[in-house]
């Protein structure tokens, strides 16, 4: 094999392996019944994207990464959900905050973690997405998503 063969090959090999490993790459944790993938990057004290439209009747699964050195938490929800999930966080100290339960809303990621939650949208209007470690839903740690009919 000619050596500009040899290094043509090594290129295309490195890069489909760092496609392979990057983290949305893998779906075979997706759920059967996904309708959608959404990456989503936790920069920094925001969400990016920080809006999104889905339809009624989506299923769509989000595949998140927080490549900050703290962690963050999704959370999924209306304004109401929102305000009682923060009240939870805010009731617990610094070093329960891990603890604290998404009831199946959400994902809560260690500095440099990745991971992933569904979530089915049943109604028309507006949906959050939230970070409330303290400090972070002050700090504006917040997605709008708007669902269509």
């Amino acid at each position: 094999m000619r050596s500009s063969q040899f290094r043509a090959l090594v290129v295309v090999g490195a890069s489909l392996l760092l496609v392979a490993c990057s983290p949305a790459a893998d779906r075979r944790d997706i759920p059967p019944g996904t309708d959608r993938v959404i990456e989503l990057t936790m920069e920094g004290m925001r969400f990016v994207p920080n809006k999104l439209d889905v339809k009624v009747g989506e299923t769509i699964t989000f595949v998140v990464t927080n490549p900050n050195d703290i962690p963050h938490e999704l959370f999924i929800g209306d304004a109401a959900d929102q305000a009682a999930h923060h009240a939870a966080h805010m009731a617990v100290p610094s070093s329960g905050q891990a603890m604290v339960a998404h009831m199946g809303y959400g994902i809560y990621l260690d500095a440099h973690g990745t991971g992933m939650v569904t979530y089915h949208f049943t109604k028309a209007g507006e949906i959050m997405l939230g970070c409330h470690l303290p400090g972070h839903w002050e700090a504006g740690m917040v997605a709008m998503v708007t669902v269509e009919p």
